[in-house]
């Protein structure tokens, strides 16, 4: 925003995440946002990912240019063309101005900072993924997956003449290294301190500090022993101008809020909640606890009588279970102890929470999906323990596995159910496992099981695995599967939820089919254009639905046909990722888990 006019104000645009689109670059308004105008614009898949402005000149301002197409197999690419433009004209005119950068052949994102004390001094934030050493032996990545190149990760460059020539200052070494990695393009965000420009900070995995003008860095934690624990994943860092020792980062766990320059932190988790939760379940004790999948938190588990800023000794407070951040959950309903879980990306494992350590766990050697490289595992890749035995466990890679003595042996039971497109697989380390079952569901007989895939696919066994026939026709194409539901009032009803997130196309997708996936039909009907995550039926009432959007959480009480929003006093708009009906007859509470607003329970159902 310039200094001096509010009505003029630049906005940096990087556009789609997953898809071309023109909607990308540095735009221009002098009538406070009544109209705008594009007025740096490289082409469909180039966008603003950062912009400073000069604190002396306001006409002067700089620009990091950014090559971002994300798929659903991999994750952003270095590609040729990641510039930083400079304008000294209030954006009449730009130039590229990378004399002492690397060649973009093999960087990403630019993050930038510019010196409020001396405007003459720039840092950059350059994702450079050239080699940096070959890997140690059985040396493996943050997911457990065999490291084929050490990249030099995040790299600090300085510029002293106001971003003329750039001098390359210090890296991210080895012990370090988990700052940013492959994964710069999360992170990227570069801070000077206004008073002082040698002070620079640099935020990733890790917060990270230099008082040498980037030369050399060392962690930035916390060296009061009564000081909070500060999360992981930073992504933004304000200053107070009249006092830089007043600092708030933003990270995945919320915000954190410094007085003394980082020497004590203050959390605000008990303030408000932001935990991002993947995935919910349940176990069966009295009061029952809660289970889920919990973005850079792995697994954790909590009484439902838990109430946000109350203490209750009597019940399970919030605290780590076995599985990763991404994994469906699945408890035995016979032995709450027992936990089916996936580390990343399916690599399934049987935990024991009775053990003296309670995240005690055995993994499956079967699912090393990343040692294993013929094998592909989603993120939420798909497990379930049979409603009918609960010896019988489901897990799902490419293939369908099944377990009739609890985890113990497996046994093959479809072939590979994806599309096995060898164009739509990921390269390491950009690779994100694709082209895998993301969804279970039995149906109202032990022998017949669903399966889907995040390509689109859906299939149904009417014989426990013995025969397979695809049900996808009359379903929208090449959705990824996120949930499929199967009716205990009629027999051959099941319900699929697709969503097409991953191509940035927002339309709430829910079928039904009455026949075992013969034929479909749309039942969406007025829900708002958000990509929908789960569907469940209430328990008792037939025709009465729920499910979670993006924007929330709705019931229809006539199958589909109209939604109404049932959303009361969470979070407006708060994205529903799954949810449950606990099912004994006497407890029947609605639980839902909210990515950014941890997990909410309506405690008595809607009357209809």
């Amino acid at each position: 925003m310039h200094p001096k006019d509010p009505n003029i104000v630049y906005a940096a645009a990087s556009g789609n995440e997953w898809s071309y689109n023109k909607d990308r670059g540095v735009y221009f308004t002098r009538d406070g946002g009544k109209t705008w105008k594009n007025i740096l614009y490289v082409n469909e898949k180039t966008g603003c990912i950062d912009l400073v402005m000069d604190p002396a000149d306001p006409n002067i301002l700089y620009a990091s240019m950014w090559n971002r197409i994300r798929r659903r197999w991999s994750d952003p690419v270095p590609e040729d063309g990641d510039y930083i433009y400079k304008t000294t004209d209030g954006g009449k005119t730009w130039k590229i101005i990378n004399k002492g950068l690397p060649d973009t052949k093999f960087t990403g994102r630019i993050g930038l900072a510019i010196s409020h004390s001396n405007p003459n001094v720039l840092y950059a934030f350059v994702d450079d993924h050239e080699k940096k050493r070959d890997p140690k032996a059985g040396e493996t990545d943050s997911y457990e997956r065999q490291v084929q190149k050490i990249v030099l990760g995040g790299v600090i460059y300085r510029s002293n003449d106001k971003g003329e020539t750039w001098e390359k200052m210090g890296e991210v070494h080895d012990f370090f290294r988990p700052f940013s990695g492959t994964y710069g393009w999360v992170f990227g965000q570069i801070r000077v301190d206004p008073k002082n420009e040698n002070k620079v900070y640099a935020l990733g995995v890790l917060k990270a500090i230099s008082e040498d003008g980037g030369k050399t860095w060392k962690q930035w934690n916390p060296s009061d022993t009564t000081s909070d624990w500060t999360h992981g994943d930073n992504h933004a860092l304000w200053f107070d101008e009249n006092d830089p020792t007043r600092i708030i980062v933003g990270n995945d766990g919320g915000v954190t809020l410094t007085n003394n320059g980082g020497v004590k932190w203050k959390n605000f988790f008990d303030k408000i909640p932001t935990t991002q939760f993947y995935t919910v379940t349940y176990d069966m004790e009295t009061p029952f606890n809660v289970y889920g999948a919990v973005q850079d938190e792995n697994t954790m588990t909590g009484s439902v009588g838990n109430t946000f800023g109350k203490k209750d000794s009597t019940i399970r407070r919030w605290k780590m279970a076995p599985g990763g951040e991404g994994t469906q959950v699945q408890v035995d309903p016979e032995n709450s102890n027992i936990i089916f879980s996936s580390s990343y990306y399916g690599r399934l494992m049987k935990s024991d929470m009775s053990k003296p350590d309670s995240l005690w766990s055995t993994h499956i050697k079967m699912f090393e999906v990343g040692a294993i490289d013929s094998l592909r595992g989603e993120w939420l890749a798909g497990t379930l323990i049979s409603k009918f035995d609960h010896r019988k466990i489901y897990h799902g890679l490419q293939h369908l596995y099944r377990s009739d003595d609890g985890g113990e042996n497996w046994t093959m039971i479809s072939p590979d159910l994806s599309y096995n497109d060898k164009t739509k697989m990921g390269v390491y380390p950009y690779l994100i496992y694709h082209q895998a079952i993301t969804s279970i569901a039995e149906g109202d007989k032990p022998e017949i099981v669903y399966a889907g895939t995040d390509d689109g696919r859906i299939w149904l066994t009417m014989d426990d695995g013995g025969h397979w026939k695809e049900i996808t026709s009359g379903l929208a194409f090449n959705k990824h599967v996120a949930k499929i539901t199967t009716s205990k009032f009629n027999g051959g009803r099941v319900y699929v939820v697709l969503n097409d997130r991953r191509q940035d196309n927002h339309t709430p997708y829910i079928y039904q089919s009455n026949n075992y996936g013969r034929n479909w039909k749309l039942i969406s009907a007025n829900l708002p254009m958000s990509p929908v995550n789960v569907i469940i039926e209430d328990p008792d009432k037939e025709n009465v639905l729920y499910c979670g959007t993006d924007m929330g959480a709705y019931v229809s009480k006539d199958g589909g046909k109209k939604w109404s929003a049932i959303n009361a006093d969470m979070p407006a708009a708060v994205a529903v990722d799954d949810m449950f009906i606990h099912p004994p007859k006497a407890d029947k509470k609605l639980v839902i888990a909210t990515y950014g607003r941890g997990v909410w329970v309506l405690d008595s159902l809607p009357k209809f």
